[in-house]
């Protein structure tokens, strides 16, 4: 399974990668959420971890911006 990191804060977005990477998991991970949405399309083989709070694009529009490409995809929201 692979999980997107969306965090524009570096070091929570290097913490949350390398704990999921230790773990077994591939991850990638993204600043915005603008480049998020260029990797992320429909039919995407994993889930979405994304902060509420980002400069540009905020959680909520990120959240909305993917259903509308894929409600399927399982997103989790941090603060």
């Amino acid at each position: 399974m692979k999980i997107a990191i969306v965090d524009d804060e570096k070091d929570m977005r290097l913490s949350i990668t390398q704990w999921l990477a230790l773990s077994g998991y591939d991850t990638e991970s993204f600043a915005t959420a603008t480049d998020a949405l260029a990797a992320i399309g429909p039919d995407y083989p994993g889930i979405v971890i994304t902060d509420i709070r980002m400069p540009g694009m905020d959680g909520m529009q990120f959240l909305r911006a993917l259903m509308s490409r894929d409600s399927t995809i399982p997103v989790i929201m941090i603060t």
